[in-house]
């Protein structure tokens, strides 16, 4: 990173900023030569804010550099990176990082090159990333890449790393909250993140699960009961999340339409069809 003079076997060279020498035994210092150049990170590599599902993991990639042996992937809590998580030489076939169990913090990352010589190469450019942990408590739902599957009732609950900011679609951003309920808000197509006070933008593009349901009429004691089911989902998560409700359309012109909520039963969500008047429709 500086200059240094290095000595032996009486004979003195200067090494310059980005170059290295090296001698073994009593031999006089190699003619400084210039180290391995700073790897470039892949396209896409991981930077800003990271939601990371129950079995996410803190993913990373660069390009390779000509003439490397290995190199040397560090990652830390600081920018100076004292308080190292993460040091490891791995094979030059080796241009990824992937890791796992990584709790909810504010990390930093970077990569050298080692050549045929030991040399230790420039540090490439130092990524910042803040993970979120990100929980689906009432239903599963997945995160790939930049995208978010999940169904469009769930209550997502985010574990922050860092003091963040959240904006749903081009709406104004906003302290990233504990818990997002999808169910009240207007289904966002994608979830913008932020550290507070401003700087890169993390976009992910939110897709909603169909949430498919069978309604039938039966009787029941005399009378018509609606029962619906929902093959794709637990009764639970259809009795707090979902709550439905069945809407009954009456035969007569000018009356207007009434709406019931379904109830918990054995073989689905029901409820009884008043026999006040004619229906014309579920």
């Amino acid at each position: 990173d500086g200059q240094a003079a290095v000595a032996s076997a009486g004979r003195t060279v200067t090494v310059p900023t980005g170059q290295g020498t090296s001698f073994v035994k009593a031999q006089p210092p190699a003619p400084p030569r210039p180290l391995p150049p700073a790897p470039d990170w892949a396209a896409g590599a991981v930077s800003g804010v990271a939601l990371l599902g129950p079995s996410g993991a803190l993913e990373a990639a660069w390009n390779a550099v000509p003439g490397a042996r290995s190199y040397r992937v560090e990652v830390a809590r600081d920018a100076a990176f004292v308080e190292l998580v993460l040091r490891e030489e791995v094979p030059a076939a080796v241009t990824r990082l992937r890791a796992e169990r990584l709790p909810p913090a504010t990390y930093f990352l970077r990569v050298r090159a080692i050549d045929g010589d030991d040399f230790l190469g420039l540090a490439s450019v130092v990524r910042e990333v803040t993970l979120v942990g990100v929980a689906f408590p009432d239903e599963g739902g997945a995160i790939e890449g930049t995208t978010l599957t999940v169904s469009p009732y769930a209550a997502i609950r985010l574990v922050s790393g860092g003091a963040l900011e959240l904006a749903l679609d081009q709406g104004p951003f906003g302290p990233l909250p504990e818990e997002l309920d999808l169910a009240r808000t207007a289904a966002p197509a994608a979830l913008r993140l932020r550290r507070s006070g401003g700087g890169d933008v993390t976009s992910y593009r939110v897709v909603y699960r169909e949430t498919r349901a069978a309604l039938a009429l039966v009787e029941a004691g005399g009378g018509s009961q609606a029962v619906a089911t929902f093959p794709d989902v637990t009764a639970s998560f259809v009795e707090q999340r979902i709550q439905p409700r069945v809407r009954l359309v009456p035969a007569g012109a000018g009356e207007a339409a009434r709406e019931l909520p379904l109830v918990a039963g054995a073989g689905g969500f029901t409820v009884s069809v008043p026999t006040d008047r004619a229906w014309a429709r579920l």
